[in-house]
């Protein structure tokens, strides 16, 4: 198998994630919107989160898509979804009340504890998606020894 085929194997699931979650925030803004204001932290930053998370998620389709910008892509889903793997620990573990979840349609069914470990399991792709290039498995984008 070509080098390039293994991280793009690995970027199929993140695509479809990413492209998956970005369409239905945009097609359902309002709620989606509604969402992130009804969440535990102040309501500017559900403002900005509103606006950011699915130019973020659109940001990281494209970058996954490109094999020359594939490692960055890798990177900003990693840290992506450690954030929200965190958030939604924090919601199973019942620091925060019951929140609403603002995932995307049939994510949306999954109990918080599934969600930790969808999260978990793509935040485990990301991260071997970033070792198969930094092993040099493939050329590194520049600047990234």
């Amino acid at each position: 198998m070509e080098k390039t085929d293994i991280s793009f194997l690995i970027s199929l699931p993140l695509l479809i994630l990413w492209g998956y979650t970005s369409i239905d925030k945009i097609l359902f803004w309002q709620e989606s919107y509604r969402a992130f204001l009804n969440q535990p932290f102040p309501m500017s930053w559900g403002i900005v989160l509103a606006y950011a998370v699915p130019g973020l998620e659109i940001l990281l389709v494209v970058l996954v898509m490109i094999p020359e910008t594939r490692y960055w892509g890798f990177l900003g889903s990693a840290l992506l979804l450690n954030s929200f793997s965190v958030y939604v620990g924090m919601v199973w573990i019942g620091v925060f009340p019951e929140t609403p979840c603002n995932c995307a349609g049939l994510i949306n069914l999954l109990s918080w504890e599934g969600h930790l470990f969808l999260n978990l399991g793509f935040l485990t792709l990301s991260v071997l998606g970033l070792w198969i290039i930094k092993r040099g498995a493939e050329t590194p984008p520049y600047g990234v020894k």
